[in-house]
């Protein structure tokens, strides 16, 4: 795909380390095809932020809309909601985090911790221990356009939620997604259909902005099965 001299493909491979190339290495015949497919994992990751990032938003917004109609606007630090151990933790850390950034501004706003609070900590609410106080209450409400009732299923929303969660991280912490680029489809899928249980609205404006979806049948899927040999 780009044409280098030898001596500015070493150049490149140094930059990068090898340590970081070395899964692009192993799944490729050359080391022009492993910078090749380098490239193109960036390119997967940018096309995936814009439905990655719409649907961490849209899921956090909805909870805490939720959350906040039944405990109040501050519920992550009033006490009103029973948060566990790990989800306390994680919001002192954030409280904490903010404190550090702008000293003159504590404590943080609700609107501040949300915006910091990581993924996880939205996702952990599907857990099973809050089954009693956050998924039987509030569900409905937190995905209100379900059309079925057993889509409503918080095993399965879960583990769609861990799929989504852990491509997220891949994304956001520059490692690779190309091994299993064919569930790419599958997870973008699952995000559509989770912000469509939300808010069919953003759904209809996702469909204009993210570009994923038809980039990666038109083009980069064939790409990518030209230059890997290994998925391993």
């Amino acid at each position: 795909m780009v044409s280098l001299t030898n001596p500015e493909m070493a150049s490149v491979c140094e930059a990068l380390s090898p340590e970081r190339l070395s899964p692009y290495c192993a799944a490729t015949k050359t080391r022009s095809d492993a910078l090749d497919l380098y490239g193109l994992n960036l390119l997967l990751c940018q096309l995936m932020y814009p439905s990655l990032n719409t649907f961490e938003i849209t899921l956090r917004n909805a909870i805490d809309q939720v959350l906040s109609e039944h405990y109040g606007q501050e519920w992550l630090t009033n006490g009103q909601f029973a948060l566990q151990k790990y989800e306390t933790e994680k919001v002192e850390a954030s409280c904490r985090d903010l404190r550090k950034r702008n000293p003159t501004k504590y404590p943080p706003s609700q609107a501040q911790l949300i915006a910091d609070l990581p993924l996880g900590f939205w996702t952990s609410f599907f857990r099973k221990s809050y089954d009693e106080i956050f998924w039987r209450p509030h569900s409905k409400q937190i995905f209100p356009h379900v059309a079925r009732k057993k889509d409503r299923n918080v095993g399965d929303i879960q583990s769609k939620l861990r799929k989504i969660q852990s491509l997220r991280n891949r994304v956001f912490h520059h490692e690779p997604i190309w091994k299993k680029h064919e569930d790419l489809i599958y997870i973008v899928d699952d995000i559509y259909r989770l912000v469509g249980w939300i808010n069919p609205d953003v759904v209809a404006w996702m469909k204009e902005v993210d570009k994923f979806k038809k980039i990666y049948t038109d083009d980069l899927e064939d790409q990518l099965e030209k230059i890997i040999i290994s998925s391993d």
